[in-house]
């Protein structure tokens, strides 16, 4: 890489804290630092590192963080202080909380005056921009037997409420006047650690409380049927020995088999799998009659009676005529496996099957088609790779799916459209909002990637449990502890940050959301915490943060520790039944005066 040092004059680095130790060794090879000549600019912010399941070490700039001086010089650090995008109600509670809970012990950054964050945005003054915290009690007993007792529903309940309110008397900076005006819906989003579970249950509480809600799907056409149904299509062309590809295109509208026509597939040969039977049946059609399709009268001439009528000889009949016509196409597609790129395959196989017309004219059809489309553009991406061919890229696929990679379902949400958006902390990194809302902080963290029967470390190595075949036993080593205990701690620092990062994406208001169980004693548990540690003026016990299982375990001891200062609401359950009734009567009253209408 000698030849390459004097090619770069200056090598400017953005994002510097996602670095991993791959990028750090290819810039420093390009780089002119062995010579003593630095010539890299390094920009970041240590705690907003959140990619540390995609091998980001902040270590690599904290190291530089440490070590270089404020002087002037060849290796100089220049903090900048000023935050250009928040109120100073959103930056002082978002310093309040990370001077209780950020240290090096964990989290490896000291949270003090020169990691703090000062305001350098100049908005109108106004108040009711004080952040607030909602916690929605699990455990009542008014929530039995309704639809609330689940913690998600609930908690979407009390975000949807929360928005009303915002509607009616939040105001925020207009961009362009400078003045202050009325909240739109478009000013509100809605932050989750993880969309899974969590954002469909929003999206519907929001929607049926008469709030536009929208969400981009975490996994995209992975889970989209649109997305599936071509995927397996793919699959069953580069291999049509799989029983699950092939159960899933026969049912699609590609070949249209009902479940009662498979069920008669199913049955052609039981001693077999289902794929074997599928196309031997459909071989010994085609070389039947391969020349021509079994018809509609033909079925019901064979049959000899109302095709109406469905007998078991029927179904038969219609479901080897569906067979037969699905089996020539897929024949004539198959020809063109080996020297069709995958992305004009796609395409023939949409046109040809018709598919493509039925997913436009399906119910959200715009973004199901855009799905196919982004999935035409990935296969498309995918070639100019050095991998070729169908084969390797149903491989790819499967990789992906199966280390929980996706690319997000297309999102047809326009930037002037007035609604609410949900999406995850890491979507919004970089992004800013007037109104945050971030929710699911009472939700534990997760902890899976410790209690496996491996765990990896990348400087403490790996770490195994102990088997003893003679006695059938097995128990974790102590370097299998120690190893997950320090990658325990290392998670417990990356949640830390990924905090910092939702609590910074607000301009104006921020509110957290969250459901507690036993929600008045646990937050009396709290204060008491608080008042024997003596928090107030200085950071929690380290054992109350590395105990943390969720963030409400952070951020309640340290908002407590002020005080008064920023108010923590439990939304009571009867308020929380009683807008329930009274928004299903409204609903009611709306049904009654719309049939009145029709009527």
């Amino acid at each position: 890489a000698e030849e390459f040092r004097d090619t770069f004059e200056e090598i400017m680095i953005d994002e510097y804290q996602d670095s991993n130790e791959v990028q750090e060794t290819l810039l420093r090879s390009i780089s002119r630092e062995e010579r003593g000549e630095n010539n890299i600019f390094m920009v970041g912010d240590v705690k907003q590192s959140i990619y540390r399941f995609r091998l980001a070490r902040p270590e690599l700039f904290m190291k530089k963080y440490d070590s270089y001086s404020l002087e002037e010089s060849t290796t100089q650090r220049i903090d900048l202080h000023k935050n250009f995008r928040s109120r100073e109600e959103v930056l002082t509670c978002t310093n309040d909380i990370f001077y209780k809970i950020m240290a090096r012990s964990l989290g490896n950054v000291e949270y003090d005056a020169e990691a703090a964050l000062y305001p350098g945005a100049s908005y109108p003054v106004s108040a009711d921009f004080i952040p607030e915290i909602l916690l929605a009690d699990s455990n009542d007993e008014l929530l039995e037997d309704t639809e609330l007792t689940d913690k998600k529903t609930l908690e979407a309940k009390i975000v949807a409420e929360e928005i009303k309110h915002l509607m009616k008397t939040q105001q925020v900076t207009d961009k362009a006047a400078g003045t202050l005006r009325a909240a739109h819906y478009s000013d509100i989003v809605i932050l989750l650690r993880s969309l899974s579970g969590w954002a469909d249950s929003l999206v519907e509480v929001l929607n049926g409380n008469g709030i536009p809600a929208h969400t981009v799907s975490s996994t995209g056409y992975f889970s989209t049927v649109e997305g599936q149904t071509v995927l397996s299509m793919l699959r069953l062309l580069d291999n049509p020995r799989q029983d699950i590809p092939m159960a899933a295109v026969l049912r699609s509208p590609m070949a249209g088999l009902t479940d009662e026509e498979l069920a008669v597939l199913r049955l052609e040969d039981g001693s077999v799998p289902f794929h074997e039977a599928v196309l031997e049946l459909a071989e010994g059609l085609y070389e039947e009659d391969g020349q021509k399709e079994i018809s509609d009268s033909e079925a019901d001439r064979k049959q000899g009676r109302n095709a109406d009528e469905k007998t078991e000889n029927h179904i038969e009949i219609t479901a080897h005529r569906k067979l037969l016509k699905f089996y020539k196409k897929y024949r004539q597609l198959r020809q063109l496996v080996p020297d069709t790129p995958i992305h004009e395959l796609i395409e023939i196989i949409l046109r040809e099957t018709g598919y493509g017309h039925y997913v436009a004219a399906m119910p959200a059809g715009n973004r199901r088609t855009a799905n196919l489309n982004m999935l035409l553009e990935k296969a498309a991406a995918y070639e100019k790779t050095s991998y070729k061919g169908l084969f390797h890229f149903v491989r790819y696929i499967d990789e992906l799916q199966k280390y929980d990679v996706d690319f997000g379902e297309a999102d047809m949400v326009g930037e002037n459209e007035d609604v609410v958006r949900i999406m995850s902390i890491h979507k919004s990194k970089g992004l800013e909002f007037p109104i945050v809302i971030v929710s699911g902080m009472g939700k534990n963290f997760n902890k899976q990637d410790t209690r496996s029967k491996m765990v990896l470390h990348p400087e403490l190595g790996i770490g195994l449990d102990y088997m003893d075949g003679k006695k059938r036993i097995k128990s974790p080593t102590i370097a299998k502890k120690a190893i997950a205990k320090q990658i325990d701690l290392e998670n417990l620092g990356e949640e830390l940050r990924v905090l910092y990062v939702a609590l910074t994406r607000a301009k104006e208001k921020l509110i957290l959301t969250g459901t507690l169980k036993d929600a008045a004693e646990k937050l009396e548990f709290y204060r008491q915490q608080v008042n024997l540690s003596k928090a107030a003026d200085r950071p929690l016990s380290y054992l109350t943060r590395e105990g943390a299982s969720g963030y409400l375990d952070w951020i309640l001891p340290a908002v407590l520790s002020y005080g008064d200062k920023y108010p923590v609401r439990i939304v009571e359950a009867a308020e929380l039944v009683l807008d329930e009734v009274e928004n299903q009567l409204e609903q009611n009253e709306n049904l009654t005066e719309r049939i009145e209408e029709i009527e």
